[in-house]
């Protein structure tokens, strides 16, 4: 074999070598970002039941309600830097009662982020792309103080108190728990639906060993969603 016609095969071995690596490189596969874990199309809706409790110290109370939720997205916002849709929140007692308008939000979706806008004030509550164990500042839009959300479980099953889904995303929201104070949040999403569970929990105390500490607990758990 001549030195030209090793040469050249030489040159088709090292080009092949190359061109194996790059497709194998994964670059054709497009990243799960986890964006359909906060869908904002038009036209959803979401309803909830809201189990909630009152404590009061002064009084020795503890107190129990129950009533419905309902977020409709209305549609697009105009004049923002990023597609936004809004959002209409509804309240009522129980079935036999019409839906009566609470409120109304902005959701805004990135590349980068959701944003909730509520009342002016602006909290990320996914962060993309979604990962386990990834933490970002949740206020760093708004002029409260630093809090932290963070996943703990990404693509796992959740069972719900009324709808199970396989595929959600737990995020903690930040925690104190000690002698004088309980305080927490977390929500579950689920891909393709938003939100399908809330917790959040605010109970303190005067002093060690209060029996009846002041504050809240507040739980939504999804009855029904459209596509």
């Amino acid at each position: 074999m001549r030195i030209s016609q090793i040469f050249l095969y030489l040159l088709l071995v090292i080009m092949s070598v190359l061109t194996s690596c790059a497709d194998d490189d994964g670059s054709d596969i497009p990243i799960d970002r986890g964006e359909d874990f906060y869908p904002i199309s038009d036209g959803r809706e979401a309803t909830y039941q809201v189990d909630s409790v009152v404590f009061n110290s002064f009084l020795e109370t503890i107190d129990t309600f129950q009533y419905f939720v309902q977020y409709r997205t209305a549609g697009p916002v105009a004049d923002r830097t990023t597609p936004t849709n809004l959002v209409i929140k509804s309240l009522r007692s129980d079935t036999a009662h019409s839906w009566e308008f609470h409120s109304k939000q902005e959701v805004s979706k990135s590349e980068d982020d959701i944003i909730e806008n509520i009342a002016n004030s602006k909290v990320i509550k996914l962060s993309f792309p979604i990962l386990d164990m990834d933490a970002w500042d949740a206020n760093i839009y708004n002029a409260e103080e630093e809090q932290i959300f963070s996943y703990n479980g990404v693509d796992k099953q959740f069972s719900g108190k009324y709808i199970s889904f396989d595929s959600t995303v737990l995020i903690d929201q930040g925690s104190r728990n000690n002698e004088l104070e309980e305080i927490y949040g977390r929500e579950v999403y689920a891909r393709g639906i938003r939100l399908l569970y809330r917790i959040h929990v605010d109970k303190r105390s005067d002093q060690i060993g209060q029996e009846i500490p002041d504050g809240y607990e507040c739980q939504y758990h999804l009855l029904e969603t459209n596509p």
